[in-house]
């Protein structure tokens, strides 16, 4: 008959995910710390995880070995969350700049103690927070990094560059929900001027941050 129910299936939790990829792994030779491979999959579903073990294998056997280790799992792992790989046509210029958009990021987030597993030149995203109860200022922190970028371009080059789209997007969309679904603004409904004040007020944690180092 018909099937009128939604059903949701949440992603699994790192202990979930262990076991998914032990089940996986079982059949395949390899030297695998499994909860570590657990944790930098956060945000992977079951069959992401069952696809990473399988292209991890695909790369061992192109690389000519006949066992599966942690460095295939780095190799494909972006490939295989985010699919085909970002071509890279910047010139000199613009990787240096680049370079420094996401280095960046990659500071903020170590001295703020938020999790990364890797940021390249294409791919700078650090690791969403999987809890029921985040603070303002977990989403905060989240949102230094996010900007962090956007703000060194402004430092070293008094410029900014249309490659900051994706985390101008994200930083606002995030501090829409602070103010609009969490009432964490100045005011319990909200308004545009929460939100102005609160980007403001991060940009200027960051670049404070950063100018000291």
């Amino acid at each position: 008959g018909r099937f009128d129910r939604r059903i949701f299936v949440e992603l699994p939790n790192l202990k979930e995910r262990e076991s998914i990829l032990g089940k996986y792994l079982k059949t395949m030779p390899n030297k695998i710390d499994v909860e570590k491979i657990a944790k930098m999959t956060s945000g992977f579903s079951g069959a992401f995880l069952a696809t990473l073990v399988n292209e991890a294998g695909i790369n061992a056997l192109r690389n000519k070995r006949d066992m599966v280790e942690e460095k295939d799992f780095l190799d494909v792992k972006d490939k295989v969350f985010l699919g085909k790989k970002k071509e890279l046509n910047y010139n000199e210029k613009q990787k240096e700049i680049q370079c420094s958009y996401v280095s960046a990021k990659v500071f903020t987030a170590f001295v703020l103690g938020i999790k990364f597993s890797k940021m390249s030149l294409t791919n700078s995203n650090v690791e969403k927070e999987n809890s029921l109860m985040l603070s303002s200022s977990d989403i905060l922190s989240l949102i230094e990094v996010i900007l962090s970028g956007l703000v060194v371009c402004d430092m070293m080059y008094d410029e900014r560059f249309s490659s900051s789209e994706d985390d101008i997007k994200t930083a606002k969309d995030m501090i829409k929900d602070m103010i609009y679904r969490y009432s964490m603004g100045d005011t319990f409904f909200g308004s545009e001027n929460d939100e102005e004040t609160i980007f403001k007020s991060v940009y200027a944690e960051v670049h404070k941050l950063i100018a000291k180092n």
